[in-house]
């Protein structure tokens, strides 16, 4: 289950490394102006989130995981 954890983490970082320079640099708001930058915005912020819960989930397989 660990590896996959690493495997989804690797892909959040992916996301959260797209949503920061479609929202924040100026290239980023030139190729991605349509829709006001919508989606490099929300791609930051759901791969934030879910790598929020993957962190979480593997602090609770490292502590409360068969051993």
């Amino acid at each position: 289950m660990k590896p996959f954890l690493f495997i989804i983490a690797l892909c959040c970082i992916g996301g959260i490394i797209f949503g920061y320079m479609g929202s924040y640099t100026a290239w980023g708001r030139k190729n991605y102006d349509e829709m006001a930058g919508m989606i490099p915005e929300f791609s930051l912020i759901i791969s934030s989130g879910l790598l929020a819960i993957v962190v979480l989930a593997y602090l609770y397989l490292t502590f409360f995981g068969k051993k």
